[in-house]
């Protein structure tokens, strides 16, 4: 049963042993997406058949409720919008780039305190006030191993090295490597591209621009506390199909959406890099790896039934036939309307054994 096996997981691996090459979650957190070889599942079946088992995670959907998804960059949270947008329409919307399009901007602003305007909002620019006249916000949120994450976000950053953006570190454009990488931002304390443990959970900016703190302390643990008060459901990446499922019970849907691969960098897997480099990730990411271990034992626990439930039926929602390569191919893609060509990781050290 998947209670048992994953109890022992629990135990063993996720409290007790930080360092995730020693640990049996390696293989967990960083999975090599090959082909989709299985049809999904009958999603709608699946959630019908939950349901009439009186399990009830989440207060039902009342017509004053607005969901709110916001997430930290490189948990899979535009593959999850996509997925969402595809099965709901017009009953999402994404908060635009207030850099872009000002003038969607200011519609959108005035549209957001209509009742009922918006069902779903992809919030990933953190626009959408922590209230709203006339309207109950619901939100919910997605994390990922941070070892993991933060390499996904410095292999993403050497692709668009080229990319006259101030967004891509300097040491990256000039190609010193992944260590030097690591003890810049070990020396300065300067973090890039919202990759600074808790910052993005520490602060949540408002449509008008005000700094609106979760919890008024500082304090790691204080903050962490505060994310689980804040969302009705924070999903787990590695449990991927497991929170599209739980996200369409606390949305009310009739039917599971289905996802592809929206982005792949083709980043190295763990076993490939040197251990001292995973070692020193580690150390600075130690904050936001307990939250996470918080996240995921917390997940384990309060959806344990449901978790056996999918299990015992074998729960897939990934399309059949999707490869990891067309997430590439749209990151090659991006590049090209930049006017870059290399799609490769450079000539520098990256942390290869």
């Amino acid at each position: 049963m998947y209670s048992d096996t994953n109890k022992s997981l629990r135990a063993s691996s996720l409290l007790e042993q930080s360092n995730i090459l020693n640990s049996d979650l390696t293989g967990a957190v960083d999975p090599i997406r090959k082909e989709s070889g299985k049809k999904c599942v009958d999603g709608k079946a699946l959630l019908a058949d939950f349901r009439s088992k009186n399990l009830r995670y989440f207060t039902p959907r009342r017509s004053t409720d607005l969901f709110i998804f916001d997430h930290l960059n490189h948990t899979g949270g535009e593959t999850l919008t996509v997925c969402l947008e595809d099965a709901m329409g017009d009953d999402l919307i994404q908060t635009p780039d207030p850099k872009v399009d000002p003038d969607f901007l200011k519609n959108f602003e005035t549209q957001l305190y209509k009742t009922e305007q918006y069902y779903l909002i992809a919030d990933h620019h953190q626009m959408v006030p922590e209230r709203l006249p006339l309207r109950s916000v619901r939100r919910f949120t997605m994390l990922r191993h941070p070892v993991v994450r933060f390499l996904s976000a410095y292999f993403n950053f050497v692709l668009k090295r080229h990319i006259p953006s101030p967004v891509i570190p300097l040491s990256i454009k000039q190609n010193r490597g992944l260590e030097y990488f690591l003890d810049q931002i070990s020396e300065t304390g300067n973090w890039p591209g919202g990759l600074k443990p808790l910052c993005y959970f520490d602060t949540y900016n408002s449509k008008i621009g005000q700094k609106c703190k979760i919890d008024a302390s500082n304090d790691a643990g204080k903050v962490r506390s505060s994310v689980f008060k804040r969302y009705d459901l924070v999903c787990i990446n590695e449990f991927y199909d497991q929170s599209i499922f739980l996200i369409s019970l606390l949305l009310g849907l009739k039917d599971c959406p289905k996802w592809r691969v929206r982005q792949n960098s083709g980043r190295p897997r763990l076993l490939q890099m040197r251990p001292q480099v995973i070692r020193k990730i580690e150390y600075l990411v130690e904050d936001d790896f307990k939250l996470y271990q918080q996240a995921r034992l917390l997940f384990e626990l309060k959806y344990e039934a449901c978790l056996s439930f999918l299990e015992e039926r074998g729960l897939h929602l990934r399309h059949l036939g999707d490869t990891a390569e067309e997430g590439q191919k749209l990151i090659s893609n991006r590049l090209k309307q930049f006017g870059v060509s290399e799609g490769d990781f450079s000539s520098a050290d990256h942390g290869l054994k």
